[in-house]
Formats: structure tokens, C-alpha cells, sequence
């Protein structure tokens, strides 16, 4: 890394996020499916007892396989101290098939989806710094707009992304659920 570089003259693959320690985010490597899926599992698992039990089965399996979908370029990983703790799966404008589950955004969006920080190492900032790795990255794509979906229980999430002007532009419900689609205009 250049360190003679201002942040946003970096490559994604060279930034390095910092709050008290230093995080470093960059693209899955082969091998790390199986631990990031875990890492999600851990993340999302609080959910499970506020939802029907069959609708946090579809919940698991429809996370589980956009893990196991992401190619190493859409799923980025967080580390800390050589330990991953955080992931978030990045799709450039017009990449996102409906296939990996989910048709509501429009085709020409930057989708951010699956963001998830280790139970231990929340609030301290690192979900927020995946998440701006991501719009950093559609940027730098030339994306126009940055689209992510939440539900209603996230609100830790919500409230993050609102907090970087992300916008509802409209509420679905899914799984028994109450969920929002927002947007960020880059």
C-alpha cells in the first residue's frame, strides 16, 4: 500500500479501514466459503427465536446459499488481527441475477447484500466500514446508485445505513417479515 496515497486514490483492494484497531477488508480467498458461512450463521442467529421456525429455516438456507453462490470477487471478508470477523457481499451494477434470490432491484444498481459482523466485535464501527468498502467499490466501478435490503429486525442495520443516506424506497414482506429496499445515490 502506498501510504503517500489519500484514502480515496487507493485501490479497494489496498484501502485499509481503521477505527481503534486496524481492520483490513479485501476478497475471499478459496477455502474461506465454509468459515465465512459460519461467520454469517453466528451473525444472523439472534434472529431465529423472534421468527416462525420454518420461516428462519427458509431465512438460513436462502443466506447459506447466497454465501455458497458468491463468486471471490462479490465476497469480501473483514479481518482483525488475523481473525475474519465480518463479511459483506458486493455485486457491481448489473451483476446481481435473480437467481442469487432476489429480483427487486433494478438492474443497473450496485447491491450490497448479507452484511455480517461477528457477535464479538460489533459496535465498534466494522459493519459500517464494509459497508462503505462497498459503496467505495461501486464508485470506483462507476455505479450510480447502491441498493441493500433489511428487515425489520435488523435495527442496529437500519440505522447505520440511514445514518449513510441511504433511503427506503419501498417495504416488502417477506418471511413473516417487514423488510425495507434502500438506496444510495453515489
Amino acid at each position: 500500500m502506498d501510504i503517500e496515497k489519500e484514502p480515496e486514490q487507493l485501490e479497494p483492494s489496498e484501502r485499509l479501514l481503521s477505527t481503534r484497531e486496524t481492520l483490513s477488508i479485501r476478497n475471499a480467498v478459496d477455502g474461506e466459503h465454509a468459515g465465512i458461512w459460519e461467520l454469517v450463521l453466528s451473525s444472523y442467529r439472534e434472529f431465529g427465536p423472534k421468527m416462525k421456525p420454518e420461516d428462519w429455516n427458509q431465512m438460513r438456507t436462502n443466506l447459506k446459499r447466497l454465501v455458497e453462490g458468491a463468486t471471490l470477487e462479490q465476497l469480501l471478508v473483514a479481518e482483525l488481527d488475523g481473525r475474519t470477523i465480518g463479511t459483506v457481499s458486493y455485486y457491481p451494477a448489473g451483476s446481481i441475477p435473480g437467481a442469487a434470490g432476489f429480483t427487486r432491484f433494478p438492474s443497473q444498481w450496485a447491491v450490497m447484500r448479507v452484511l455480517a459482523v461477528h457477535p464479538e466485535s460489533r459496535g465498534r464501527g466494522f459493519g459500517r466500514q464494509l459497508a462503505q468498502e462497498v459503496i467505495d467499490r461501486a464508485r470506483d466501478d462507476g455505479a450510480v446508485t447502491m441498493g441493500l435490503h433489511t428487515s425489520e429486525l435488523m435495527t442496529t442495520a437500519t440505522g447505520m445505513y440511514q445514518r449513510m443516506g441511504f433511503e427506503l424506497r419501498e417495504s416488502f414482506t417477506h418471511l413473516g417479515l417487514k423488510f425495507g429496499l434502500y438506496r444510495l445515490l453515489l
